[in-house]
């Protein structure tokens, strides 16, 4: 999972946006894990903080504050016979 934030520059205090961006992908996890009964070993978590925008012409777009979600799996092997 990864989250993208772009915001401003945070004040004294707060989250800055690798923070950001990693807390809401760590968020999307946790609920993963505890509603969607996915083991925490399945789950790996990333904050983009703006490098990877959706919508470069407009830094703004609501749509570059996001969280992606990535399945992979393998296939498993047919059974011997």
């Amino acid at each position: 999972m990864g989250a993208e934030d772009d915001a401003a520059p945070p004040a004294p205090g707060e989250l800055d946006n690798w923070e950001l961006s990693a807390a809401r992908a760590a968020a999307v996890a946790r609920v993963l894990h505890a509603r969607g009964h996915i083991a925490s070993h399945y789950l790996g978590v990333a904050g983009r903080a703006g490098r990877s925008p959706v919508n470069r012409a407009n830094r703004a777009d609501p749509a570059n504050e996001r969280v992606e979600v990535v399945v992979e799996y393998a296939q498993r092997a047919a059974p011997a016979m």
